[in-house]
């Protein structure tokens, strides 16, 4: 009679065991991971830094499988959307508490880093843009700033805080800024394949001809982030300057397409920004190969990248705006902007 309570115990217990692992299992399996960009500022940190045990990263879905997005103003001029189809956040000033991100990134101990381009006459706008830098970007965090330049001695020495470095990385002159253009994607996957890698967590490709207005923080930081472009964030799909001639391999149909993103700010992981650029620089070469230019050179590819490559984390135009535009109601402020400037004479 005791063998036969102890057998039923024993039985009891391993069918008791067996129900919670497939219960557990069935949770895990069914818990939306599309959700967790959306509540968490930042889930892949968390992967890496603090090594959470079966946490799936964010994938994006595929196109077919989420409808498309409207306008990035909602139902007024003073409301602007703050989630993509996919689930990713669209950030803006109201969508984030800055003291808690600081509690939740500050002990992770990153380092950022920063890629700016100045050849040619862009080289004027170099100081302008590390002293504003200082002031707003990344403050309390160590901070690599990669200047990419035919120029090395036309580079100012601008006083940097502490834990804040600056590489000036020589490169070769073109005569086109076309050429400039096109060659910028080949050169950062380089870079971080040489270097970066091992210095940086994640990495923002930047404009060199902007200047930062207001703090611009660890809200910015994700697996794949891209930036609405200011001159598109209002109007509809079908007016976004997409390449449309199938010939090239940027090209976009008219059933494609969710926002318009600008070139000048893109960023996230060192290793999947690596991915990006590279796969922007192959689609680029196969475009020469064929004897054609998307119609915005980089800008055409890197929108058509992140068709297929939706970004885990989408700025809003505050972190990419224009100074010749008036600040519209939609946006409380302006963190980083394109300085107003003759282009013409610059690219000449």
């Amino acid at each position: 009679m005791h063998r036969k309570r102890l057998a039923l115990s024993l039985g009891l217990c391993l069918l008791a065991g067996a129900s919670l692992w497939v219960l557990w299992v069935s949770v895990e399996t069914w818990l939306p991971v599309s959700y967790i960009p959306y509540y968490l500022p930042c889930p892949e940190i968390f992967n890496m830094k603090l090594q959470y045990k079966g946490q799936k990263p964010f994938q994006p879905v595929a196109q077919s499988q989420y409808p498309q997005p409207k306008l990035l103003l909602e139902h007024s001029p003073t409301e602007l959307l703050t989630l993509t189809p996919w689930l990713a956040p669209i950030v803006s000033e109201g969508t984030f508490n800055p003291e808690l991100l600081q509690h939740i990134y500050q002990p992770l101990n990153l380092t950022i880093g920063v890629t700016v381009f100045a050849v040619g006459k862009y080289t004027c706008f170099v100081q302008h843009f590390l002293e504003s830098a200082e002031k707003f970007f990344m403050r309390g965090y160590r901070v690599y700033y990669y200047i990419f330049t035919h120029d090395p001695a036309a580079i100012p020495r601008v006083s940097l805080g502490p834990g804040r470095l600056l590489s000036i990385i020589p490169i070769q002159g073109n005569s086109h800024w076309e050429e400039i253009s096109v060659r910028r994607m080949e050169t950062i996957s380089r870079h971080i394949a040489r270097r970066a890698h091992r210095e940086v967590d994640y990495l923002f490709c930047l404009d060199v001809d902007m200047v930062f207005r207001n703090p611009w923080g660890p809200e910015t930081l994700g697996d794949l982030v891209a930036a609405i472009h200011p001159g598109y964030y209002a109007v509809p799909r079908q007016q976004f300057p997409y390449e449309r001639r199938p010939l090239s391999t940027a090209f976009v149909a008219d059933s494609e397409g969710d926002f318009y993103y600008g070139g000048a700010v893109f960023g996230g992981q060192v290793a999947r920004v690596y991915e990006f650029t590279r796969g922007c620089h192959m689609a680029i070469l196969a475009d020469k190969a064929n004897g054609i230019m998307a119609a915005w050179q980089e800008e055409s590819h890197l929108n058509r990248r992140f068709i297929s490559h939706k970004p885990s984390k989408v700025l809003s135009p505050e972190y990419l705006w224009d100074d010749r535009k008036p600040q519209p109601p939609s946006l409380k402020l302006i963190r980083l902007s394109t300085l107003d400037k003759d282009t013409s004479w610059l690219r000449s």
